[in-house]
């Protein structure tokens, strides 16, 4: 084999490389002493560098100059990727979390006296090239390197007011896909609900409206919690308690409601949903869920109506058709009173381009909490598998927010009675790291794969990347 390839022109071999994903390229170099010195040829890993930052994995910030980089430099890179800036990493000693880059945006802060951290939240777009801004009343897009407002949403139904969104940045297309959740407030028992599907060019500011859904009305606020969209589907949890989530496919039009199994502990009702191209991963107290998008719709999906108001009357899980299904079982079942605090990240992998890190944190009592992660396989004309990575014991009582592709976390606390932000390693460690973010702040946006955090201050967005 050795010897039938090394009669195999170079070019030919890197014409094949610059098509692969890292993953293919690092198991050829193991074959056989001539593909291991091509694989680490600089045109191979510029091909694959440049195939992460096409597909929003690597920001451009993060990309040196590579006319003087090389090939050490392009792993290096990569590999900061799976696990994280460098000084997230703990030692023996601790860590403290350094800033490499700060980048402030100024816009002109609007919100209520006191209620900063409810009224305004910021996120930036995967290929870290914009920020989505909700400030107060209105949605704003800005461009990061020109510190410049380049698109302004109001709601647009009476006396509604923005309450939550969420983006997806189209690959090769240059636009923002976005969800918007809005609340009209017509008396304090009388809200209606509504959401918006838009897509934005945030070179020129133009858009298009792709959807409008009213869903059901209320006698509370706060209806929105963790929406998503990725592609034609988007998902919200509409209800503060999370036992019911909307799944929409804004093309399609057609949507439906699914909400937990009850049971005697209301902490069983608490779901969360991720999406990925044509799946979704949902996530009970106890069970983790693949899901076809496509057959849930052929099996429970409704035409939406903005007029009339969508019924979406629910389904339960148990109805819903599984591909498959992984327990995450604790041994300690808690106290009524004790934390029950959850979260499910899932993130593409950068070194299979159908492969997923699914990442979850679980807490049911007051000692008893575990992050675990998992790596799920979607190759085309095979059936969906994934397998366990990690189960590490995890900080009970702590409010685990997006979790990193590496593991990483951003929690808020307290030591003493001072207020602290710190990141969080994915490992059996009390080392935590702080960030010095100027005052408390409770919604922090966290990339997935450079770990830049975004958040809001009384008189600037800010995105940090760390080394």
């Amino acid at each position: 084999m050795a010897s039938y390839l090394s009669e195999v022109p170079p070019d030919v071999i890197f014409s094949i490389f610059i098509h692969c994903d890292i993953a293919a390229v690092v198991s050829a170099s193991q074959t056989c002493r001539y593909l291991h010195n091509l694989a680490l040829h600089k045109s191979v890993w510029l091909a694959l560098v440049e195939d992460l930052r096409r597909r929003f994995l690597l920001p451009e910030i993060l990309i040196p100059n590579l006319d003087e980089a090389s090939t050490t430099d392009l792993i290096d890179l990569v590999k900061r990727m799976l696990t994280g800036p460098e000084t997230w990493s703990p030692t023996s000693s601790g860590f403290t979390p350094e800033v490499s880059k700060r980048i402030p945006l100024h816009p002109t802060i609007r919100h209520r006296t006191g209620s900063l951290s409810q009224e305004n939240e910021a996120q930036l777009s995967p290929s870290g090239r914009f920020v989505l801004f909700k400030n107060w009343r209105t949605l704003e897009c800005w461009d990061v390197a020109a510190d410049v407002l380049i698109w302004t949403h109001v709601p647009g139904f009476d006396r509604a007011e923005l309450s939550e969104f969420a983006m997806d940045e189209i690959i090769d297309r240059d636009t923002l896909v976005i969800m918007i959740c809005e609340t009209a407030y017509y008396s304090s028992r009388n809200l209606k609900n509504y959401i918006e599907i838009l897509e934005l060019n945030p070179r020129s500011g133009t858009y298009a409206n792709l959807l409008q859904v009213r869903c059901p009305d209320t006698s509370y606020d706060h209806q929105f919690q963790a929406p998503a969209i990725r592609g034609f589907v988007a998902v919200v949890a509409l209800s503060a308690s999370g036992h019911m989530y909307l799944v929409l496919d804004w093309q399609s039009q057609i949507a439906f409601a699914v909400e937990a199994s009850p049971t005697h502990d209301m902490r069983a009702y608490y779901m969360l949903m991720e999406i990925i191209p044509g799946h979704l991963i949902l996530k009970t107290r106890d069970d983790l869920y693949l899901i076809s998008v496509q057959a849930a719709l052929l099996s429970h999906g409704t035409p939406v109506d903005l007029n009339a108001g969508t019924p979406f009357n629910p389904v339960t899980v148990n109805q819903l058709p599984k591909i498959l299904a992984q327990n995450i079982n604790l041994s300690a079942e808690g106290s009524p009173r004790s934390p029950h605090m959850h979260q499910l990240s899932v993130h593409p992998s950068p070194l299979h381009r159908d492969g997923y890190r699914v990442w979850v944190f679980h807490s049911r009592s007051d000692v008893d909490a575990v992050l675990c992660s998992y790596d799920l396989v979607l190759l085309p004309g095979t059936a969906p598998s994934w397998s366990k990575r990690t189960r590490v014991p995890a900080r009970s009582g702590l409010y685990y927010q997006r979790i990193a592709y590496s593991g990483h976390t951003e929690i808020f606390g307290w030591i003493g009675d001072r207020a602290v932000h710190q990141i969080v390693p994915p490992s059996i460690t009390s080392t935590r790291g702080e960030i010095d973010l100027g005052r408390p702040r409770s919604r922090i946006h966290v990339l997935a794969y450079s770990g830049a955090l975004t958040f809001t201050s009384p008189s600037e967005v800010v995105v940090l990347y760390f080394r």
